[in-house]
């Protein structure tokens, strides 16, 4: 016990209090959650959304120079874009092999 009390100390003076951080993030994800896309988007776009929120309040809340924070966010991100872009190059191997090359 002794262990994670050190961990949640070393936690709250680099990120701010926990209760802040979770009444900021929650105003966040409730926003997210009303706008009219939040539904369509796929499940590993609304986590990224969220972990980037996360790591915002982290940075608005606590000491806004730790650079993981800044590192995450950007992660979480690209996460998205690598998804996307593998799904763009699958739809167009998928029409490259519906349709012949028309060589004359």
């Amino acid at each position: 016990m002794k262990k994670i009390n050190t961990v949640l100390e070393q936690r709250g003076e680099k990120y701010g209090e926990y209760t802040d951080l979770a009444e900021l993030l929650d105003q966040i994800v409730t926003a997210y959650e009303s706008s009219k896309n939040w539904r369509s988007l796929e499940p590993y776009m609304r986590i990224s959304l969220f972990m980037d929120a996360m790591k915002t309040v982290r940075i608005l809340n606590g000491d806004c120079r730790e650079m993981d924070s800044w590192v995450d966010k950007q992660g979480y991100i690209q996460l998205v874009v690598t998804e996307l872009e593998g799904e763009q190059n699958d739809e167009q191997s998928a029409s490259e092999h519906r349709r012949p090359d028309r060589k004359t």
